[in-house]
């Protein structure tokens, strides 16, 4: 049988041996945490995304949708 874990031997940085670490103990709460991050991202980079857009005069919040 193969098992998959991480190396954690060369790891010096604590959030990274924190996942690490994680991932081979507890792979569910792992999964909750790629699933949040992973949102908290797309949240962070949205807000950034519509920042620049209005800086450069593109204001999607006032846009007319049309239907044919």
């Amino acid at each position: 049988m193969l098992v998959v874990v991480a190396d954690t031997r060369r790891v010096s940085s604590g959030i990274e041996k924190y996942f690490a670490n994680l991932y081979n103990t507890n792979i569910l709460l792992f999964a909750v945490w790629a699933v949040v991050l992973t949102a908290l991202w797309g949240v962070i980079l949205g807000v950034l995304m519509d920042f620049i857009m209005s800086r450069t005069g593109l204001d999607l919040k006032s846009r007319k949708i049309i239907e044919h």
